[in-house]
């Protein structure tokens, strides 16, 4: 150590020092964290996987039974009406009945969607827009056989009429030949 007799130099020393153990820690040491015992790997468990949605799940449904043959239709809807009835079912079924082209298939199929759209449930907003659509499909086919059968009697009454002209035209025909015939004697 030195020792300095001049009262001068002592708070410049003092401070050196001062800084020297401040920047040396004085000495204080930080302690060493323990040593952590590390836990068996735990394998994460994946989410369970959350439910599907109904809606989708009816509209991939609808998509797919669009192209079967009217009897797979048919055999479907039936075995869906003798199970369990969860709304679910009843609108697959109800898909199947509106598949057919078959009107008292459609009806059927619009009854069906028509309770759903009564009860509180996930498939009530399918069940209205395929209401609204069946609906409006219903309403086209009776326009278009209304049409039908108006062509129908509009064609039937052109035939009658062109029938009718051709008598006229053959009656003419016979009284100009008779009428030319008693000159060509004389």
């Amino acid at each position: 150590m030195i020792i300095i007799k001049s009262s001068r130099f002592t708070p410049l020393l003092l401070c050196s020092a001062l800084l020297a153990g401040c920047a040396g820690g004085w000495g204080i040491r930080k302690p060493i964290p323990a040593p952590v015992a590390s836990a068996p790997a735990v394998t994460p468990t994946p989410a369970p996987a959350p439910p599907p949605d109904p809606i989708r799940t009816s509209t991939e449904f609808y998509l797919q039974t669009r192209a079967l043959p009217p009897a797979e239709l048919t055999r479907r809807a039936a075995e869906l009406a003798n199970g369990l009835q969860t709304p679910e079912t009843s609108l697959k079924q109800a898909i199947l009945l509106s598949h057919t082209r078959n009107p008292n298939d459609l009806t059927r199929a619009l009854a069906l969607v028509d309770n759903m759209t009564r009860t509180d449930n996930a498939l009530r907003p399918l069940a209205q827009l395929l209401s609204q659509q069946w609906n409006d499909r219903r309403k086209l086919e009776d326009q278009l056989d209304k049409q039908t059968t108006a062509g129908k009697d509009a064609q039937r009454r052109a035939d009658q009429l062109k029938t009718q002209l051709d008598a006229l035209k053959n009656i003419e025909k016979d009284m100009a030949d008779k009428a030319s015939a008693p000159a060509r004697k004389e």
